[in-house]
């Protein structure tokens, strides 16, 4: 009996597989690119000079990399060091979700993004934000950020903070003739900021940030998928699922069925969708799905029974 749900499983995958499409991500060049921005032995992967404006619960940050692990100094910069011949920028905004002060203490979260802008012309300045978003978007990473803002006078603070979180778009670009990537989807981030934070409207209130921040990388693969009941309409399967809650986010998922609980899979199908639907034998089948990015994949989701009259 199992032998013969197997057969008639194997023969549903090319209906199914029917139903997958292949997907070149945007700005994929035709040469292999290098992987820059990456740490190796724990050293530093990036590099940042900036500032960040606050209004009320609102932060906006911008500034230029000052190292990227795998460049040389003389390619991130079109002339002396400086904003204005900075090749490599970034904008960054956040908002806070918590808050507490405790004396001359104050401590917030805020979850944001920030994107990573290649320009080979420079031309960024501090008196003119939209300047730090021209040229190309290389990379995006979405963040959490906790910082603990020190009061050392009136509306004067040293400030000392951290964000966590993974890298959700990674695009090539040329320089000197060599294409190159900063890190990859999937990719950890972990950053250290130190400043010193200018309070210039008690009400809002408002301040400007003045810091320097570097970060390492690790590589991790996405959480398991969350899979959700199967549709079943006479012998039309429909399976859906979810993104794990937590980790970085999937670029593919393999969907693996067995004829026994926990069995080893008789087959599998791997799409870009977060639902898959085909004809399929009758049958009882058992189904997992994981999830894969640049550096990996999860652990198998939770299992789903399939009954196919």
């Amino acid at each position: 009996m199992g032998v013969t749900r197997r057969a008639r499983f194997v023969a549903a995958r090319v209906s199914l597989a029917a139903l997958l499409v292949a997907v070149l991500p945007a700005g994929a060049a035709t040469q292999s690119p290098t992987v820059v921005g990456e740490s190796r032995g724990g050293d530093g992967a990036l590099e940042y000079i900036g500032i960040i404006e606050q209004s009320g619960p609102q932060f906006a940050a911008i500034g230029y990399l000052t190292h990227v692990k795998g460049l040389s100094p003389s390619q991130l910069f079109n002339g002396p060091v400086s904003e204005s011949t900075a090749m490599f920028t970034f904008s960054a905004t956040a908002g806070i979700t918590n808050h507490a002060q405790v004396g001359g203490t104050i401590s917030i979260g805020a979850p944001g993004q920030m994107s990573i802008y290649f320009n080979p012309a420079g031309g960024a300045t501090f008196g003119n934000p939209t300047s730090f978003t021209q040229g190309t978007m290389i990379a995006a990473i979405n963040l959490r950020f906790f910082n603990v803002l020190s009061v050392i006078a009136t509306d004067l603070g040293m400030s000392s903070g951290s964000a966590h979180g993974w890298q959700g778009a990674a695009a090539s670009f040329v320089l000197g003739g060599q294409t190159y990537r900063i890190g990859g989807l999937g990719l950890t981030h972990d950053l250290d900021l130190f400043g010193k934070g200018v309070r210039t409207d008690p009400t809002t209130p408002a301040s400007t940030t003045e810091f320097a921040a570097s970060s390492v990388t690790t590589r991790q693969p996405p959480a398991p998928p969350v899979l959700s009941p199967a549709v079943v309409n006479g012998n039309q399967v429909t399976l859906s699922w979810q993104p794990g809650q937590d980790g970085p986010s999937p670029t593919s998922y393999t969907v693996v069925a067995a004829v026994s609980p926990g069995g080893p899979p008789v087959s599998s199908l791997t799409t870009s969708a977060l639902t898959v639907s085909g004809g399929v034998p009758g049958g009882t089948y058992f189904v997992r799905v994981s999830a894969s990015n640049d550096f990996g994949s999860s652990d198998l989701s939770n299992e789903v029974i399939v009954v196919v009259p």
